[in-house]
């Protein structure tokens, strides 16, 4: 569920799945359209519906695409690909 705090279209919600710097799992989302507003509260929903084995599948699959493209600093959880994303 995406917590919309104005007129403006801000909003934030928590995720088992995306992350930041700053709040780690508290992400802000910025949109204008109701439209948009409703694929936004889907994908949310999706993703917070995924099961750890899911999103293990997910970062696994994610590293071995990019592995060979980037330099990235040595990876010991394939979650911590999330830190990329």
């Amino acid at each position: 569920m995406i917590y919309w705090s104005n007129e403006n279209g801000e909003g934030s919600f928590q995720s088992k799945f995306f992350q930041d710097d700053e709040h780690k799992h508290r992400l802000s989302i910025y949109i204008n359209d109701d439209k948009l507003k409703e694929c936004a509260e889907k994908c949310v929903e999706s993703f917070n519906n995924l099961t750890d084995s899911m999103i293990d599948e997910i970062c696994t699959q994610l590293w071995e695409n990019v592995k060979d493209e980037f330099t990235l600093l040595k990876i010991s959880d394939v979650r911590e690909i999330l830190n990329y994303c």
